[in-house]
């Protein structure tokens, strides 16, 4: 603000010398039009002021002084032109010259202008600037203070309430205020954001849980069966410990698999090409047909083809192919075909169903519907998990209602 304020004052300097200039010149060539008409050199008196007339540079005529006046332009001044600044009698002046042909012999004709008073509303203007620029800077400095602290108050509410958040403990929420306006949205996202983070971690604490209990089932088991082994060696033979071992170790297998299947999924590392779903579907009614008795209905499988990954796509149907044969009473359907802009992958099966009221449900990570299933025929519940992550991954929808044959009906609804 101050160096407004200099720049302001050396502006009106400029502008009031120059309008003093212009007014001046108009003067001098008036004065030198008057001689050029009567052919008469008597320089006039001026208020404030001096007029000299020069011939071949040397004074002939002054209204005031004998001697040149100091600063004497030897030509006319140029329109534009900032005008010469002097002294006239020990005072500020303004001197400007202009032509004039008297008899055929050019003379000039100089005035000198006081600008005293301009000096004085120019020292004038700068003093009251000095003493008020310092005041109306301290008070618009406060003024500033003042709003941006009341303006930011709430923010530094917020980001203390933030900071006070400890990574274990994501149930607490930022305050506010009351009032509708870009702070309270502020608290708002930033509490749908703790929101999500206390729910993620949550969802990660209970999935650690769960995976660890599942780890620990077989470990257990196949540790259990060594130790036997080790301490009664003619309680078992090597076929039937061999066989623990094997079964044990593919449920790891498997329950390892679905637990990579699942971090690539949330990981979002995924291939992308051209799938033949139907290719895809008949191939997994064909292994379903080879290791079960269950009558295997390919009847509703279309020519169909998206953009997605392919192992994580024949994951999820050989995982709604599997679901489906442990339920099923002794027919199980698979379909592949294009509805619109989706392809619709179903499996129906003629089982028991789900209720309405677990439909929600059954796609979330390690739950079984029924507790009371043995952990061999009903797995580590999270083959629907994969269905459901893969549909998501891949921009799509994964569903369950009643089947036309009586059990439960699948869905998969991917965008071609």
């Amino acid at each position: 603000m101050t160096t407004g304020a200099i720049a302001f004052v050396a502006l009106l300097e400029n502008r009031l010398i120059a309008a003093q200039g212009v007014a001046t010149t108009q003067q001098a060539e008036t004065i030198a039009e008057q001689f050029e008409n009567s052919g008469n050199i008597v320089p006039p008196d001026v208020a404030d002021g001096e007029v000299q007339v020069f011939r071949d540079g040397v004074l002939i005529g002054s209204s005031e002084h004998d001697s040149p006046l100091d600063a004497v332009p030897i030509e006319p001044r140029t329109p534009g032109a900032d005008p010469v600044r002097g002294t006239w009698d020990d005072d500020p002046a303004v001197i400007v010259a202009a032509t004039a042909d008297i008899a055929g012999v050019a003379h000039l004709v100089v005035v000198a202008q006081e600008i005293d008073d301009l000096v004085i509303f120019e020292g004038a203007v700068g003093a009251l600037l000095v003493a008020t620029v310092p005041v109306v800077s301290a008070l618009v400095a406060a003024l500033v203070w003042g709003v941006v602290g009341r303006a930011l108050g709430p923010v530094e509410r917020i980001r203390h309430d933030v900071e006070a958040i400890e990574s274990d403990d994501l149930s607490q929420r930022v305050s506010g205020g009351g009032a509708e306006d870009e702070i309270s949205r502020l608290a708002e996202t930033m509490n749908r954001m703790l929101e999500r983070l206390d729910l993620a971690q949550r969802d990660q604490r209970r999935f650690v849980s769960d995976a660890s209990h599942e780890l620990r089932s077989p470990i257990a088991s196949l540790r259990q069966h060594a130790q036997i082994a080790l301490a009664h060696p003619g309680s078992t033979d090597l076929g039937t410990l061999a066989a623990v071992v094997d079964a044990e170790s593919s449920r790891l297998t498997q329950l390892v698999e679905s637990l990579l299947d699942l971090a690539r999924i949330d990981e979002g590392r995924m291939r992308n090409q051209q799938v033949d779903l139907d290719d895809v579907v008949l191939a997994e009614a064909a292994r379903q047909r080879s290791i079960s008795t269950i009558t295997v209905d390919t009847g509703g499988v279309t020519a169909a083809r998206i953009s997605g990954d392919p192992l994580l796509l024949a994951r999820a149907v050989r995982n709604l192919a599997d679901n489906a044969r442990r339920h099923a009473s002794g027919t199980m359907a698979l379909s592949c075909f294009p509805e619109g802009s989706d392809i619709v992958v179903r499996v129906d099966d003629d089982g028991a169903g789900i209720d309405e009221a677990d439909r929600s449900r059954v796609f979330e990570r390690f739950v079984r519907l029924d507790d009371a299933r043995s952990r061999d025929a009903g797995g580590a519940g999270l083959g629907l998990a994969i269905v459901a992550g893969a549909a998501r991954a891949h921009g799509g929808t994964a569903s369950v209602e009643c089947s036309p044959q009586g059990g439960a009906r699948f869905e998969m609804r991917l965008p071609q």
